[in-house]
């Protein structure tokens, strides 16, 4: 199995098991990085759904920008690099998340209206 398939496979699984996309993503990418934050992937769970379920931006761009900017943080000894490293990443990200999905909205990607429990 070639090493593509073996990290959707992965991430798949993680997902499962987080349940939260946005600490599932936030893990996965820490995981990568070296450096889990259990603590920090945790506290990003209120994010799923958009924000507490209210279908604002999705919790991807979240949970990415999250691990971007932890991982600036320990990549740079100066805070104000590291913070200018992280907002450049993060629109990155968002430039590139809008390509591919054409929206930021959790809701309109995926057509579920997270305030209702069913």
């Amino acid at each position: 199995m070639s090493d593509s398939k073996v990290a959707v496979k992965d991430a798949r699984k993680v997902s499962m098991k987080q349940g939260a996309c946005s600490s599932a993503l936030m893990l996965i990418l820490n995981r990568e990085f070296g450096r889990p934050m259990d603590k920090e992937v945790r506290a990003a769970e209120p994010l799923a759904g958009g924000i507490l379920q209210q279908g604002y931006q999705c919790v991807m761009l979240w949970g990415s920008s999250l691990a971007v900017g932890a991982e600036s943080y320990h990549r740079s000894d100066n805070l104000d690099q590291a913070v200018a490293t992280a907002i450049t990443a993060t629109q990155h990200l968002m430039e590139s998340f809008v390509n591919r999905t054409k929206h930021v909205n959790c809701f309109d990607i995926t057509c579920c209206d997270w305030t209702k429990k069913n």
